[in-house]
């Protein structure tokens, strides 16, 4: 049996003992992850790939073309270091339209597997329909392999 509710605060819903739960029409807002890798190993500042395509994070932006507005909710990264005579740390920066919107310190310390994450609030950092968003790390002195890093983008319809 169904019930159809008119009029609910959407403040306070609770749909936690709803058995089947029935949407009719659109649920906004669906969350989207872009993957970029890099499987040599490198130098650091380096930009990453996404596909077979490595994305440029500067002025003459090249990366994944967003087709809605929205904003950037996090990011996580696995990589290798391999080279790093200081074990000073590294920068992961996630860009929009060449300009950084995210720019996270990240271990630099010699060793393999390393994994990080970030999140923020909805809205921090917001995209529009058409923007390109990239990924690169910097560091000093360090060489990078092995990547994998994903950005989480929360769009707003």
């Amino acid at each position: 049996m169904s019930k159809a509710y008119t009029n609910l605060d959407m403040n306070n819903l609770d749909i936690s003992n709803i058995k089947d739960l029935t949407v009719d029409g659109e649920l906004k807002g669906g969350r989207v992850i872009f993957q970029f890798t890099l499987d040599a190993a490198t130098s650091v500042a380096t930009n990453l790939k996404f596909g077979e395509v490595l994305t440029v994070s500067a002025k003459n932006n090249k990366g994944v073309v967003v087709n809605r507005p929205g904003c950037i909710v996090g990011y996580g990264l696995n990589y290798d270091v391999t080279i790093n005579a200081d074990s000073s740390a590294l920068t992961m920066n996630v860009f929009v339209e060449g300009a950084a919107a995210i720019s996270e310190s990240i271990d630099g310390a010699v060793a393999n597997n390393k994994e990080d994450t970030f999140t923020q609030a909805r809205g921090t950092d917001p995209i529009n329909s058409g923007d390109a968003l990239s990924v690169n790390i910097t560091g000093t002195t360090a060489t990078i392999a092995n990547l994998i890093a994903y950005i989480e983008v929360q769009f707003d319809t």
